[in-house]
């Protein structure tokens, strides 16, 4: 692979990130180049309608705790069955593991978060708490399970994900530092105990405008590319929405979101992809479906550097009404893109559910918000196949 670095400025114009410059020009050819014919779906490059359907997985927001099992070991235990069962179900491909929101003890000076109560009850209540090393132990143990389980040369990529919010409040530089040492960290784990030819971690970011500023969110991705110092081993999704970019201004939307700090976050801090939601969602005040709003961007970034890239799609199937099922969600990113250039997409797509906790113990509703499309019960449709060369290709794994 021919890479090198490059300096690129701040939207301030007063500080310089040294790292990558997003995609632009022949600054990192091998980043969209695959060593397989597989890897790399060109929107520039291949009648879009022809590409075969994505790697399919499924992803999960975290309501499972140790305070929820009798010991330890059994906690970590769920998280293994659980990735086995992934990569039983799989052939290869993205997994969120969504942790929500980070947050700071103040009386045990840690941070740390609250599981998902499975009770949901109030609606956004929140469930048992769980320090760093308890996340770090949950992701390594999944790892495990996929290891354990997964068919040859079927590869994942773990994203660890949180959200945007600053409810505490945080500082959310302080923030973003914290989560990336959490990833550097679960990467190190996998790499000492030799799984990194079956998965790597990487970092995510659930970056909605309605639920977290702009200045909140540049300084949490900030804090991240701090810690990660910008490694092309550990690159940011941004697994959010862009609900406050086009007509609409509803008063959640008063925080600085413009479609330029949508792209900024996606794409152009120089250390991130984009993983729409597309998640069926047709937003009358923008007369624009979710797919378009995303094109929308994609081309706003191809006028500013001439590329842009997304790394999949995630869908959420199990929340009314209608919502897609994760083939379908790449399917309509993918038709949007028709015409547009300079853009690529990994073919990857997943569905990210609330039946962790069902998958882990066998039991219906354990999450009251499990509605029967874990891996227990979900059928199993046929998926391509995703590698570790395909990943390799994409994120440029492990280049200085």
């Amino acid at each position: 692979m021919i890479c090198r670095s490059a300096r690129r400025h701040t939207p301030e114009g007063s500080r310089e990130v040294k790292g990558l410059v997003g995609l632009s020009g022949a600054v990192c050819i091998a980043w969209w180049l695959s060593a397989l014919a597989w890897s790399v779906a060109k929107a520039s490059d291949a009648p879009l309608a022809t590409l075969a359907a994505p790697a399919l997985t499924t992803s999960y927001y975290i309501d499972m705790a140790p305070e929820e099992f009798p010991t330890n070991a059994e906690f970590l235990q769920a998280y293994r069955r659980v990735g086995c069962m992934e990569a039983g179900s799989a052939r290869g491909g993205l997994v969120i593991l969504d942790f929500g929101e980070s947050r700071y003890s103040k009386p045990a000076r840690q941070w740390g978060h609250n599981a998902w109560s499975p009770l949901h009850n109030p609606p956004n209540g929140l469930g048992p708490w769980m320090v760093n090393a308890d996340m770090e132990r949950a992701v390594t143990a999944f790892a495990r399970g996929l290891h354990g389980c997964a068919k040859n040369g079927d590869f994942y990529v773990l994203a660890l994900g949180v959200n945007n919010n600053n409810y505490e409040p945080v500082s959310m530089l302080t923030a973003g530092k914290v989560w990336g040492r959490l990833v550097v960290a679960v990467d190190q784990d996998l790499e000492r105990l030799g799984l990194t030819h079956t998965a790597w971690a990487i970092g995510a970011l659930d970056a909605e405008a309605g639920f977290g500023s702009v200045s909140d969110t540049v300084n949490w991705i900030r804090g991240y590319n701090i810690t990660t110092r910008l490694s092309r081993r550990l690159p940011l999704l941004d697994f959010g929405d862009l609900e406050c970019s086009f007509n609409r201004r509803p008063p959640s939307c008063g925080s600085g979101w413009t479609l330029y700090w949508h792209w900024w976050v996606s794409w152009g801090n120089g250390h991130a992809l984009a993983l729409p939601e597309i998640y069926g969602i047709d937003d009358k005040a923008d007369r624009l479906y979710d797919a378009q709003k995303w094109r929308r961007l994609a081309a706003f970034g191809v006028a500013r550097t001439g590329t842009y890239g997304f790394a999949g799609t995630i869908a959420e199937q199990e929340v009314p009404p209608g919502h897609y099922d994760s083939r379908y969600a790449f399917s309509r990113l993918m038709s949007a893109l028709q015409g547009l250039r300079g853009v690529s997409v990994l073919p990857v797509s997943t569905n990210i559910t609330w039946c962790l906790l069902d998958d882990a113990t066998g039991e219906r509703q354990k999450d009251t918000w499990c509605a029967g499309d874990g891996l227990l019960w979900a059928p199993r449709l046929p998926a391509r196949r995703f590698t570790e060369a395909a990943a390799e290709a994409f994120f440029t794994r492990g280049k200085p």
